[in-house]
């Protein structure tokens, strides 16, 4: 009973724009993505050579509203080489980041070391409040 009086409240609520695109996408959850790249001699190259195909798709993920990507980059050793990947999801599962990963021209040319990637929940703070 109380909750059909709160739908029925509901009806009556004005709500932004803004407000509801956020709303909406509260049951979607964060995802830091640690993937480090194998340590054999043509590593780099591989990575070298799937990097325009990797961000291509990167900035496709980025453009999108669901199971998006937020932002990435490379992980560097003490030389400055690129060693592996950060990157921050925002997707319905850890299941579709895993997917997501999977399909990644990094994972399929070999790059990524798929032993040595961490995938964790994460909370991220609301820094424009």
């Amino acid at each position: 009973m109380a909750f059909r009086h709160l739908l029925t409240s509901l009806n009556h609520v004005s709500v932004s724009p803004a407000r509801l695109s956020l709303l909406t996408r509260v049951s979607n959850m964060h995802f830091l993505v640690i993937a480090n790249d194998h340590t054999d001699a043509e590593a780099l190259d591989r990575r070298l050579a799937a990097r325009m195909k990797h961000l291509e798709g990167a900035k496709e993920l980025h453009s999108k509203s669901t199971n998006s990507l937020h932002l990435g980059g490379a992980i560097l050793d003490d030389q400055g080489k690129m060693v592996g990947s950060t990157l921050i999801y925002e997707a319905e599962s850890i299941e579709k980041v895993k997917e997501i990963i999977a399909n990644d021209p990094y994972t399929l040319n070999n790059v990524w070391d798929p032993n040595n990637i961490i995938i964790k929940q994460i909370k991220l703070a609301d820094l424009k409040q």
